[in-house]
């Protein structure tokens, strides 16, 4: 039992030393799909409209998982790890003039010099092989994962799935751990068959012929399966299943051809198939598809500056992983092949090594023997890779640490104009609006603050249609009431492009809601997280590893993302459009907005500076004596100092759409916006994620500026668009804690490391918006409150000098689970309900939930046939499915809780059911 132990971990150290890359490869690509909500959306939006980047999709998987299984062999092999060097002749192919490509083959015994005794280790093989199934194992988790609140909703529970999940798991494991052993006993019973037939050779010939077959008919049944996942299903029961057996298929092809490739030309040999069992063609193979993959990510590098058609983000990502680990793989694999080739250089110089028998071995047809270097000038093309290698090493190392001391730093600069201060009248003044605001708020109407929650295109969408709803339901009243927009991230962008879209379809458009609402819909089918790896990790970074900049005039993919939301919310052609406008933000929502409708609430564009001060872009113009207006903030939209040019006053101006999109800069995903003067600038939401400090600043000022025009009995009222779902778990808990009576939830805390504690509450954007959000609250609850209400003179003399401040929070209703409310609070829930039941505190939140749970599902699905599905819940992310955008409009138009709000707001606005 000891020895087996000490082998396994042997082979298991063997295994580590010559796979390293591929096991760090495997863990990002694990990490990428477990940590990234938005992957889940994606593969929705293949099942529902993108078969094309389904099947690529699929193709890229199965050759990474034999890219990542094969390479390591060369380092097992060259490094000497299992004293194997002397096993195997080595061959450097010139193909096509130039690009050499390294293969070994297995020396005739006759040929081993050494006196060392080599065994395979067939343990080290299976987890070498194992590489491959660990893709296909990272992909039945992500299927499942995308799936499982659809199964939650046909089954009422997944337990059972995690079962199944395990076994879909370990059966290509199970397999291989078969049928690796059962390869090498036949092996080891013809290890003389190719030169004597023997008794085994029946034995030999069954095995190889039944695996080639059986290969052939699993890649078959793949493909069928491929086809029909691709193009014959919808968003249901039916197409999980099929992706699973498809994975699973999948995985099965690939045992089964790691296993018998080398023997597809000798037993039932298929046309261009068989060629692959040649190692060299094997090893072209993958060169070739990682030119298509190079062509392929090229080409959407040129979709995004030029405005065409790209494949969904998921084909991207994994694009650029596999050229990635191609790239690293293939120098390593030349670093120490040029060793082995070294040593066996020296072999032929001592007579080790007879030529003939050499070529006889390489695998390759006697034609084209030439290609290969022969031995007597492998020690001159040893010498030359290794004086090529420590250049290019230099050269890398130079690269690296110029790019370390100078930084291009231009990429991601906004462009600005200049204008005159002194005549730039073509904005909204402060005194102006505050006149208009004067007018309206006459007669007890209400003065509206909105603020929208950060969230990507998931907060973008949500906002611009509740917005769009309201606006519906109460025929415009809404947004006539409304002080300011302000935001962060993905909610200041909705709250922005709704105010285009009603600069597009102004107040005297017939149905102008309709339409509004079809253009939202059209910019949220666009795939904006496609265009933002392709650049994240393509031309943007290549010109800040190198200074391209100075020789390409192309912008970065913040840039183009917002050519592709001007383009769509101004219903202007991609391929004709490739420009921003560059109309100064006050200007542009004066002309373009404000003017248009008669009214329009401010525009509080909110961004994060690296110092940690704020950064404001005003759509109202005001004086620059009131800096304290935003407090800690810079005014962006007038920028500092005024210069003269040509005798004439001029200040840098930033364009409407560029300083939109400073607000939605999330680190990684999006570059920090520099701004000529004033510095770097990163998404708002690290400072404050709900546009709430924002949206109270507007307040104050309005409330105790010189001229303000907010006294204690105006209505005021803050709304507050939230889409996180810790927001609703929040929400939920204060339901539920009600609901039981009890003012504080026990729970039985999970333990938490110093580091995995700090990075939890770094990480944690909701820290300054719930702070923001209890003080609105505060302030309604001390506020002015109806004066029937109140008998004693006193309390009715103090409520007059009290302002009237009231919080209607939105939520998106979101379908949690019990896992979902204790990672929030950071433990298991503890107690029991203090009445005649004595249930379990637990168990009551858990059918809470549940029921909450339940009304979600009938409002957004057919409960006739809980297989087929409609919707999907939206995920934090950059791309959204068909099936999402359902989501939204049903529970808008179902909900209880959003009709609620709605009936608030026309309740404060008048207006009568």
């Amino acid at each position: 039992m000891g020895n087996k132990l000490y082998n396994f971990f042997a082979s298991l150290n063997k295994f580590r030393r010559s796979s390293f890359l591929s096991i760090i490869i495997l863990i990002v690509i694990f990490l990428l799909v477990k940590a990234l909500d938005q992957a889940y959306t994606l593969l929705v939006d293949m099942i529902e409209r993108d078969a094309t980047s389904l099947i690529l999709c699929y193709i890229i998987i199965s050759v990474f998982a034999l890219v990542i299984s094969h390479y390591p062999i060369y380092i097992y092999y060259a490094k000497d790890i299992n004293d194997s060097k002397d096993e195997n002749y080595w061959y450097a192919h010139i193909w096509l003039g130039f690009y050499k490509i390294f293969t070994f083959n297995k020396k005739p015994k006759s040929a081993i010099t050494t006196n060392q005794n080599y065994e395979q280790d067939y343990m080290a093989k299976f987890f070498r092989y194992s590489l491959g199934l660990c893709i296909f194992s990272i992909w039945t988790y992500y299927i499942y994962k995308t799936y499982e609140p659809k199964l939650l909703f046909a089954f009422g529970s997944v337990d059972i799935f995690w079962g199944i999940n395990f076994l879909l798991y370990g059966t290509p494991f199970l397999i291989l751990l078969y049928m690796l052993p059962k390869k090498q006993r036949i092996e080891k019973e013809n290890k003389t068959y190719r030169e004597n037939n023997n008794e085994n050779t029946d034995n030999y010939n069954k095995f190889y012929t039944r695996g080639v077959i059986i290969f052939y008919v699993i890649t078959i049944l793949s493909v069928i399966l491929l086809l029909i996942t691709a193009y014959g299903t919808s968003f249901n029961f039916t197409s999980y299943i099929l992706l699973q057996l498809l994975t699973l298929s999948l995985a099965l092809t690939y045992i089964y051809f790691r296993l018998f490739r080398s023997k597809l030309y000798d037993f039932a040999s298929v046309f261009l198939i068989r060629k692959i069992e040649v190692n060299f063609n094997y090893v072209v193979f993958f060169f070739i598809i990682a030119l298509l993959i190079l062509g392929l990510l090229i080409y959407s590098n040129i979709a995004v500056a030029y405005g065409y058609k790209i494949v969904n983000a998921m084909v991207i990502l994994f694009g650029y992983l596999y050229i990635i680990y191609y790239g690293l793989a293939c120098i390593l694999k030349y670093l120490f092949v040029i060793q082995a080739m070294k040593h066996q250089s020296e072999a032929f110089k001592k007579g080790e090594i007879d030529e003939d028998i050499y070529k006889k071995h390489s695998g390759i047809e006697e034609s084209k023997i030439s290609r290969i270097i022969p031995l007597e000038d492998q020690e001159q093309f040893v010498k030359c890779g290794r004086r090529r290698t420590t250049y290019y090493l230099v050269i890398m190392i130079i690269i690296i640490g110029t790019s370390m001391i100078w930084r291009e730093s231009s990429v991601h600069a906004l462009d600005t104009q200049s204008a005159n201060p002194r005549t730039d009248n073509d904005v909204v003044k402060m005194e102006t609006y505050r006149n208009e605001l004067q007018q309206r708020i006459k007669d007890d109407k209400p003065l509206i603050f909105v603020a929208s929650h950060g969230g990507a295109l998931k907060a973008n969408i949500w906002t611009m249609k509740v917005l769009n709803h309201i606006q519906k339901k109460t025929n415009g009243a809404f947004l006539d009431q409304t002080a300011s927009f302000s935001g962060a991230s993905g909610g200041m962008m909705g709250l922005s492009m709704y105010a285009v879209l009603s600069g597009q379809f102004p107040k005297n458009v017939q149905n102008r809601f309709d339409l509004i609402e079809k253009r939202i819909d059209t910019v949220a089918s666009e795939d904006y997280a496609s265009r933002d790896i392709s650049y994240t990790l393509g031309w943007d970074f290549i010109r800040k590893a190198t200074g391209f900049k100075e020789i390409s005039q192309h912008k970065d993919r913040a840039y183009y993302s917002m050519v592709a939301y001007q383009n769509l919310l101004e219903g202007k052609k991609q391929k004709e459009h490739r420009m921003l406008t560059n109309e100064s933000f006050q200007s542009y929502w004066k002309k373009n907005i404000y003017d248009l409708n008669g009214y329009f609430p401010a525009l509080l564009v909110n961004t994060s500076k690296t110092n940690g001060r704020r950064g404001v872009f005003s759509s109202v113009r005001y004086n620059q004596t009131e800096r304290d207006l935003f407090l800690n903030a810079d005014n962006l939209a007038q920028l500092e100092p005024i210069t003269l040019e040509n005798n004439e006053e001029k200040r840098a101006i930033v364009s409407f759409y560029q300083a939109v999109s400073c607000t939605n800069r999330f680190p990684g995903f999006s570059p920090a916006a520099k701004i000529k003067g004033y510095g770097h600038f990163i998404d708002a939401g690290a400072i404050d994620n709900s546009g709430l400090l924002t949206s109270l600043d507007w307040y104050d000022y309005l409330k105790n500026s010189d001229d303000a025009i907010i006294e204690p009995e105006t209505n005021v009222i803050f709304v507050e668009i939230i889409n996180g779902k810790s927001n609703y778990i929040k929400y939920i808990l204060e339901r539920f804690q009600e609901k039981i009576n009890t003012d504080f939830l026990q729970f039985d805390e999970d333990e938490q490391g110093n580091l995995s504690a700090v990075i939890s509450a770094g990480a944690n954007l909701d820290k300054n918006p719930d702070y923001f959000s209890d003080l609105i609250k505060r302030l309604e609850k001390r506020g002015r409150k109806l004066d029937e209400t109140m008998m004693d003179s006193i309390k009715i003399a103090n409520n007059s000098k009290k302002y009237r401040v009231k919080h209607i929070p939105i939520y998106l209703p979101r379908v949690i689970t019990i896992d979902d409310v204790e990672g929030f609070i950071g433990g298991k829930v503890m107690g029991i309900i203090d009445n005649n039941e004595k249930l379990k505190i637990r168990d009551s939140l858990i059918g809470f939930i549940r029921e909450k749970n339940n009304e979600i599902f009938e409002r957004t699905e057919n409960l006739e046939n809980k297989f087929e599905w409609d919707t999907y819940e939206p995920t934090l992310a950059r791309h959204l499915s068909k099936s999402t955008l359902n989501y939204y409009d049903k529970i808008l138009e179902r909900d209880s809780l959003i009709k609620l709000r709605v009936a608030e707001l026309k309740t404060q606005l008048g207006i009568k059911e």
